[in-house]
């Protein structure tokens, strides 16, 4: 690669050796980012030991998705730990590396934990352990404990929750793919999930093959309304309120709206749930509207309630009249 050197991450081209702390590298289609812009390929790299021999044919092919792949996408790179913890300073060699490049690529720490030191020197990090999936033997919106080391959708976004205060313009959580098409999880769970991550400001990765999705499927996590709560870049949204199963997040919003979920985690009870103005820090009565119905809801002076089944949610959005 153009302007490596020893101490970079990789080796030049004409090394036999890349010097890594990388095992393998593949490329992954991916949604989007949270910058907004698609990103059509990333190249992942396990940090396993402190260097590699890669035969010719590997090195090539890595030296090639360097020099061409990401010409006219913006690709992401994912740093994931191995059997040694990957440490700041050889993050640190691939964001120096990739701002020498002057390529606009992103780089995304995936650790399965939060380190304060994250923000310094990638734009993303995971946030969480895995979240289960279909290789985990189906996604699961809500229990308690680790199944085999994989979470829940709640789980997540529980985790996720607890780092907020580090996300802002430039670097944001990653609380895992999203399970949205995936085996495991009925239409309204799909909704609460997918509503999660809107609020929460976090990258819409999807984990499943849209190929097979269903007509529902496709509408949920095309939805415009969503989609631009999560893309707003004021805040990672939060849960301000919790009464047993009952949980009301919210996102503050740069045009002075605010986004609110009002979920149902229980899996046998109906609930009504209410959300107050006091609640958000609101002081004027504010229209609302229901975003994937794209329906006005009227208008709220003091509070909005609305009655939830089990592992259902209502995602609405409140603006000033």
């Amino acid at each position: 690669m153009e302007g490596s050197d020893a101490s970079s991450p990789l080796s030049d081209a004409s090394g036999d050796e890349f010097n890594t702390s990388g095992s393998k590298s593949k490329t992954q289609s991916r949604k989007k980012t949270q910058s907004g812009k698609k990103s059509n390929q990333d190249l992942r790299l396990d940090p396993g030991s402190s260097q590699v021999k890669l035969s010719r044919e590997q090195r090539d092919w890595i030296t090639t998705m360097w020099n061409t792949m990401f010409e006219g996408t913006q690709p992401s790179i994912i740093a994931q730990h191995g059997p040694r913890v990957l440490g700041k300073e050889q993050v640190r060699r691939w964001a120096d590396m990739i701002e020498k490049s002057g390529k606009k690529i992103i780089l995304n720490v995936s650790a399965y934990k939060f380190r304060e030191w994250n923000p310094e020197v990638s734009q993303m990090s995971r946030s969480t352990m895995d979240i289960a999936a279909k290789v985990s033997g189906g996604a699961t919106f809500d229990y308690t404990k680790k199944i085999n080391n994989f979470l829940s959708v709640m789980q997540v976004a529980e985790e996720n929750n607890l780092d907020a205060k580090y996300a802002r313009p430039g670097f944001w959580n990653d609380p895992d793919m999203m399970v949205v098409g995936s085996q495991g999880l009925s239409i309204e769970e799909q909704k609460s999930h997918f509503s999660l991550w809107c609020i929460m400001s976090s990258p819409l990765f999807l984990g499943n093959d849209p190929r097979f999705m269903t007509k529902d499927e496709k509408l949920l996590i095309t939805n415009r309304e969503a989609i631009k709560v999560n893309q707003d870049s004021t805040e990672q949204g939060v849960r301000i309120k919790q009464s047993g199963d009952t949980e009301v997040w919210a996102k503050k919003m740069r045009d002075g709206k605010v986004a609110v979920l009002l979920l149902n985690r229980s899996s046998y009870n109906a609930s009504d749930i209410t959300v107050t103005l006091k609640d958000l820090g609101i002081d004027s009565e504010m229209k609302v509207e229901d975003i994937y119905e794209n329906k006005n809801l009227g208008k709220i002076e003091s509070q909005f309630t609305t009655k939830l089944n089990p592992q259902t949610s209502h995602f609405i959005l409140l603006s000033k009249k």
